[in-house]
């Protein structure tokens, strides 16, 4: 990876207060990194929304073709080592937490037993899409599921009230996965996007640190204000956001360089904090 320019000793892009734009920009390897990672959570986003996009038609369509039956809790299992529970008397809440999930069974309308199985997730729990809590689902409890038998495969889902809303819950909550993946996705390119075109056709000029400043709102926050003078002859200053380890690096009366673009001189940026270099 490049060396960062806050390493440099003089901080100054000495290169980058001649030359006019256009420039040549070289694509530096955090301005790579930053793609790769907003990459993987639109990709991460986008598997967990066509996942429950998924299960909502699998829902629907097992509301379709399916029939509805009462089951019975036979096992409750634990994620540790210990064994299964099958009585409802040896359950014992101090391990409640660590159910990982409950076996049910049911007869189908030919008279067969079939099993399922919970996963028990507080995911589910809190979406209020998955069974009751493990307080309540003892071995004997009876439940209702909606299953439908194909040849030799059985699905069966644990149902109560109306499905019709559990699946529009669904539907709802994929689609916001996928979009708010895609925003964030949306965000980041263009944060890249556009400092590629400031560092190609910006404007630099040198800037002095005028403070420092760190500022506890919902979470630690960092700025640095810097004094430049624009190339319209303008003094001005402005105050830019920054990491922690960033904002160790910068001290009071430090110059550095600011970019900006040349309809906007107001919006200067530091060129230390951009992905692209020359």
């Amino acid at each position: 990876m490049n060396e960062s320019v806050l390493d440099r000793p003089d901080h100054i892009i000495e290169s980058e207060l001649t030359p006019l734009p256009p420039r040549r920009v070289r694509f530096s390897g955090r301005a790579f990194v930053v793609c790769l990672a907003t990459l993987f959570l639109f990709l991460a986003f986008a598997t967990c929304g066509l996942a429950t996009l998924g299960e909502a038609w699998r829902m629907q369509d097992l509301v379709k073709r399916g029939h509805v039956a009462t089951a019975t809790v036979t096992q409750i299992d634990y994620s540790t080592g210990q064994a299964p529970t099958t009585d409802a008397a040896k359950w014992n809440t101090a391990n409640s937490g660590s159910v990982s999930s409950i076996i049910y069974k049911f007869a189908s309308s030919d008279g067969a037993t079939h099993i399922g199985r919970i996963p028990i997730t507080p995911a589910r729990s809190d979406a209020g899409m998955g069974p009751p809590t493990p307080f309540t689902m003892l071995p004997g409890t009876t439940l209702q599921v909606w299953y439908e038998v194909t040849g030799d495969r059985v699905i069966s889902r644990p149902w109560s009230g109306d499905p019709g809303k559990r699946i529009g819950f669904l539907v709802v909550a994929g689609l916001a996965a996928i979009c708010f993946g895609a925003y964030l996705a949306w965000r980041a390119f263009r944060w890249v996007s556009q400092s590629y075109n400031l560092v190609r056709t910006g404007f630099v000029a040198e800037a002095t640190i005028i403070t420092k400043d760190s500022r506890t709102e919902d979470a630690a926050r960092f700025y640095v204000s810097v004094g430049y003078t624009s190339h319209d002859g303008v003094m001005r200053q402005k105050t830019i956001q920054c990491t922690s380890s960033q904002y160790q690096k910068f001290e009071s009366g430090q110059t550095l360089t600011v970019i900006y673009p040349s309809m906007k001189p107001e919006e200067a940026t530091l060129y230390a904090l951009l992905p692209f270099g020359r």
